[in-house]
């Protein structure tokens, strides 16, 4: 039988709009990432063009 990864590991790239991911998507890629140490997130948060 082969070994199974216990854990995820990776890079994980998220594009929102400033307002919704300081508000929303920043805390939860806080805890995400504190809770999988090995996982590396890149947040970029764009101003909405109308």
């Amino acid at each position: 039988m082969t070994s199974l990864q216990t854990h995820p590991k990776g890079s994980i790239k998220v594009t929102a709009p400033v307002t919704f991911g300081e508000k929303y998507i920043a805390p939860v890629v806080n805890a995400y990432c504190y809770e999988f140490p090995d996982i590396n997130v890149e947040l970029n948060r764009v101003y909405a063009s109308n």
